[in-house]
């Protein structure tokens, strides 16, 4: 067993009290390995869900010494401020580890924000150090993705080599799903040997069905007795919006069918604004929800979408699925069948995937799995869903993971 000597150091722009998904994953990661070792976070203050919110610079919760380096906090939904914030953060960390961290130790380090695995990597290098680099989002593949760079430009090209060499340099690179470590493998050249899939988990304790005995959410939006379909998370620019919002223009003459949007992603204000000016009122859209809802919220639906643009193959992984799984609900991805969603979907057999941007065949679906006689249809599919998360994706299970890799 690892002793208290040797220090496991986890870098993450976000951290508890944040509760958006890298936040509450990689809060979820230290506060499990601690109960077996010596682990320390580098964070900032937060800046997505609890953004203004100002957290002791230096604390112990559950377990975990918490550093919070002195960095930016700007809007993030700005992507000249969201940028201020990445320089600010890793220039931080890498000067506290040069500062503080000692040889034997071990980091773990997330890519968020995606450069601080340039300063983790040099700062291991300068100190010695044994480092794990997780891929949440391949970058800079994500912004081509989402329409910012071209392959061609020279910044692409030029960030892409530094990466590369960022990324060779860990000990160990981990990924969410197969597509990504397919991806990681050709565009930094790493060697397949060289990374481990670890992927995110459920809630099934807190996201459990048969706790919610009266659906809160469903009460407050008047969704009791209708066939909704939910599009919840951060939605951003390589979610691909329009198909819902398309599919939802399809299907205006279904009364019992209602889209629920929620969100505070970049893409809100155009949601809101399509909705409006296309009339579609068969369509709500509430603003995120806060934690104590997230059962309530996730188990109101009776499918929920995950719908991502053409060119997201192997750069991220959904997260959220894993906790729609746990709430009983069957997905219906439209995503590459390559990627890592559409073959949880296949195998788990929770769901049904989808050509990507395919709104006729989304709204026909819908329409059909709307009917009496595919209620039990929709109900196996999601109870399989739950089935496959209480088996596969759970805390425990990923903690435990971490811990054989860094042991």
């Amino acid at each position: 067993m690892e002793t208290r000597s040797v220090r496991i150091w986890i870098v993450s722009e976000l951290y508890y009290p944040e509760e958006t998904s890298t936040g509450h994953f990689i809060t979820g990661i230290a506060e499990g390995l601690a109960q077996h070792l010596d682990v320390r976070v580098l964070c900032s203050q937060p800046t997505y869900s609890n953004r203004g919110v100002r957290a002791l610079r230096k604390e112990v919760h559950n377990g975990v010494f918490i550093h919070r380096v002195r960095s930016t906090s700007f809007d993030k939904n700005r992507l000249l401020l969201r940028a201020i914030n990445m320089v600010t953060f890793s220039i931080a960390v890498f000067a506290f580890l040069l500062l503080r961290a000692r040889a034997r130790d071990k980091v773990i380090v997330v890519t968020n924000p995606p450069l601080i695995g340039i300063s983790v990597a040099l700062a291991s290098k300068v100190r010695r150090l044994c480092s794990v680099l997780l891929v949440h989002d391949v970058f800079p593949s994500t912004l081509v993705a989402a329409g910012l760079l071209t392959e061609k430009s020279i910044l692409f090209r030029l960030v892409k080599s530094i990466m590369g060499l960022a990324y060779r340099a860990f000990s160990k690179v981990v990924v969410l799903g197969r597509d990504m470590r397919s991806v990681v493998v050709e565009t930094f050249s790493v060697s397949s040997a060289n990374i481990a899939i670890i992927p995110n988990w459920g809630d099934v304790e807190e996201v459990d069905p048969a706790k919610v005995l009266t659906n809160r959410f469903s009460e407050a939006h008047g969704l009791t007795n209708k066939f909704v379909v939910q599009f919840a998370g951060n939605i951003g620019r390589t979610h691909d919006i329009d198909v819902v919002l398309n599919a939802a223009s399809h299907l205006a003459d279904e009364s019992g069918i209602i889209f629920v949007i929620i969100t505070d992603g970049s893409k809100e204000s155009y949601i809101r604004q399509r909705v409006y000016r296309e009339h579609l009122t068969n369509v709500m859209v509430i603003p995120r929800q806060p934690r104590p809802m997230l059962p309530d919220m996730l188990c109101s639906a009776s499918v929920a979408l995950i719908a991502f643009e053409d060119s997201m193959l192997g750069l991220s992984v959904p997260s959220r699925m894993y906790n729609i799984m746990a709430a009983e609900v069957p997905i219906i991805a439209l995503a590459d069948p390559r990627s890592e969603l559409a073959m949880c979907v296949r195998e788990c057999g929770c769901g049904w995937t989808l050509p990507v941007g395919d709104e006729l065949a989304l709204s026909s679906l819908l329409r059909d799995l709307a009917q009496p006689y595919n209620e039990h249809e929709v109900r196996l599919r999601g109870q399989s869903g739950r089935k496959a998360a209480l088996e596969n994706y759970t805390k425990k299970t990923v903690v435990e993971s971490f811990r054989k890799l860094i042991d």
